[in-house]
C-alpha cells in the first residue's frame, strides 16, 4: 500500500485521479470520514463542530487502512494540527505500524503560494473574514513536521498530474523522487 498525504492544495485528489483511471484502488480518507458522519465534513463542521469533524477524519483514516487499498489518500487533517496533538494521535499510530509493514509513505507538497491558490485563497475577500492567507500559512506551519516525517516527497508545483502519478507509483528507480523533490 501507498499512503499519500500532504497539506490543502497540495493535488492528492488530482493525482488519486490519474491513479483510479490508470486501474489503481484509491481510496481517500476525507470521503470514509464522510460516509461515517453522514454528511459533508463542511456540513458537518457547521452543524456540530471540529471535534465531530475530527471525530469522523480519524475513522475514515483507519476504515482507509484496514482496507488496505493499493492507495491511501489521507485527509489534510487526518494527522492533526501539530506534533503531539491528540487530534490524530490514532492516524499517526496507524501511519507508523503502516511504515513498519514496509508500506510506503508520500507526501505531496508545492510552494505556499501555490497551495494557496490551489485552495481558493487567492480571490478577492472583504476584510471582515480576517487573514485567511495568513491563517493558512499558520497552520502549514504547524502542520509541516507531520507531513514531512519519515515520508518521501514529491514536488507538485507544476501541476503535471499523470507524471506525478506515475512517479508515485514507480518507486523502483530510485532516482524517481529526487526527480521531482
Amino acid at each position: 500500500m501507498i499512503i499519500v498525504l500532504g497539506p490543502p492544495g497540495c493535488g492528492a485528489e488530482e493525482v488519486g485521479a490519474e491513479l483510479i483511471a490508470s486501474g489503481h484502488r484509491v481510496l481517500h480518507s476525507d470521503l470514509l470520514a464522510e460516509e461515517h458522519a453522514g454528511m459533508s465534513l463542511p456540513d458537518l463542521a457547521i452543524t456540530q463542530g471540529q471535534k465531530a469533524v475530527e471525530k469522523a477524519t480519524e475513522a475514515g483514516a483507519l476504515a482507509g487502512f484496514a482496507a488496505r487499498p493499493d492507495i491511501l489518500i489521507l485527509g489534510s487533517g487526518a494527522l492533526g494540527n501539530e506534533p503531539g496533538d491528540e487530534a490524530g494521535k490514532a492516524v499517526r499510530a496507524a501511519l507508523a505500524q503502516a511504515r513498519e509493514r514496509g508500506d510506503r509513505t508520500v507526501c505531496l507538497m508545492a510552494q505556499p503560494h501555490v497551495l494557496s491558490r490551489r485552495s481558493g485563497l487567492d480571490a478577492p475577500r472583504r476584510v471582515a473574514l480576517g487573514a485567511p492567507r495568513a491563517m493558512f500559512l499558520a497552520m502549514l506551519t504547524k502542520r509541516m513536521p507531520l507531513y514531512e516525517e519519515g515520508n518521501d516527497i514529491i514536488a507538485t508545483d507544476d501541476g503535471d498530474w499523470p507524471t506525478i502519478a506515475a512517479c508515485l507509483v514507480d518507486h523502483s528507480k530510485p532516482g524517481n523522487m529526487g526527480d521531482r523533490a
